[in-house]
């Protein structure tokens, strides 16, 4: 019988893993400062613990989930945003500027698994400044930087647990207290226990369901969730609920060695098998050492109508920033534009098989070549002609 073939863009929650005992990531849980049930929970806990006064400034990427805006909005503080190269790269010059204008907490993303170059010039800065970095590893879970993990440049990391291990629920908070009193004359108020919820559990048997549908239902599902989303930045969301027992112990059991090594296998071999294909774009021009790469992040032209195709062939495909925070003002948001609207993401997660990946190279080679991006849609907005391509 021919197997359905679906592929996720996240690792699967799997029964199994509840039946394993403790691996090398489980005493690394304990070092976390607080576990959430999101990473946007950690972000608003991160904030609230520094105790600054209301109305203190933050300085956030101009591409990011909006959901992380809105946490350091809902706990008080004023937002504002810093530019990116085309390669997601920190604008050292404008982050400097805004600086200069008005001190802030610094807020980084290292997108997609891959560290911003200049993360050790940013917390150099940051140190000197008396500005609290907070870097956000959402991505970047098990990825490392000139021989550090990421996360551990800057006196706050929050990570996205969920994100990289095949569990329902997950946030963490990871504060460095010796680097934060460098910079912060308050030591840190850590996070209360999280309250309890069943939601969580609930999204296990869910899940399962799920692996039992067919290819057509669970495409449809998949469907409606990627694309039946709609971000609300006026409601205030709850931050209370801590990381679930069963997430937890499944998240123990993670090896994050043979993580690392499966998802850079994946990434090198899916970004070979589509090497030479017409329309193929990839974000990042190589694979940095030590970096555990999330996905494969491409550059593509319709974006939206390539994901419902991919989803038809049973490839579930993820992208990040589509729906900005509305107090991003409308120079960034225009800047910004082909970050939001062009960047796929492909997985390359430990559950993908080769074959698999083959699998997958044989339905996105020929689809690429329809969404190719043109050249001069790329340079456009660039009346030099000096835009950067990757």
């Amino acid at each position: 019988m021919k197997r359905n073939f679906l592929v996720t863009a996240s690792p699967a929650p799997f029964f199994g893993n509840i039946l394993k005992g403790p691996g090398p990531f489980s005493a690394h849980l304990e070092t976390f400062t607080g576990l959430h049930d999101l990473g946007r929970s950690a972000i608003y806990w991160a904030c609230r613990g520094l105790r600054l006064d209301p109305g203190a400034q933050i300085w956030m990427p101009a591409l990011h989930c909006g959901v992380d805006a809105q946490a350091a909005i809902d706990q008080g503080l004023k937002v504002g945003f810093y530019r990116l190269s085309d390669d997601l790269a920190i604008d050292e010059a404008d982050l400097e500027l805004k600086l200069q204008d008005r001190p802030g907490i610094v807020f980084v993303i290292h997108y997609f698994g891959f560290a911003q170059p200049a993360i050790e010039r940013v917390a150099e800065a940051c140190q000197r400044r008396g500005s609290v970095l907070i870097e956000d590893c959402a991505h970047a879970l098990f990825s490392r930087h000139a021989g550090r993990e990421l996360g551990d440049f800057g006196p706050i990391a929050i990570f996205s647990l969920l994100k990289s291990l095949p569990i329902t629920d997950g946030g963490a908070l990871k504060v460095n207290e010796e680097l934060l009193l460098r910079v912060s004359e308050k030591p840190f108020a850590p996070p209360p226990p999280g309250k309890f919820s069943l939601g969580a559990i609930y999204d296990y048997p869910k899940v399962a369901g799920r692996a039992l549908l067919d290819r057509c239902l669970a495409s449809t599902y998949r469907r409606q969730r990627s694309f039946g989303y709609s971000a609300n930045f006026q409601q205030t969301q709850g931050y209370g609920t801590g990381m679930s027992q069963l997430s937890r112990r499944v998240a123990a059991t993670a090896e994050p060695a043979r993580i690392v090594d499966r998802r850079r296998r994946n990434y090198m071999a899916l970004d070979q098998a589509l090497e030479g294909s017409p329309g193929y774009r990839r974000v990042f021009d190589w694979l940095p050492e030590g970096a555990c790469p999330l996905f494969l992040p491409i550059r593509v032209a319709e974006r939206e109508t390539l994901m419902a195709a991919l989803h038809r062939e049973g490839l579930e495909t993820f992208r990040f920033g589509a729906t900005p925070h509305p107090t991003l003002d409308g120079k960034l948001l225009h800047e910004t534009a082909r970050l939001r609207e062009d960047i796929l993401c492909l997985p390359v997660h430990d559950q993908i098989t080769d074959g698999d990946l083959e699998q997958m190279a044989r339905i996105v080679r020929p689809l690429l070549a329809r969404h190719a991006l043109l050249d001069a849609r790329e340079g456009q907005d660039d009346p030099t002609g000096t835009a950067a391509h990757v």
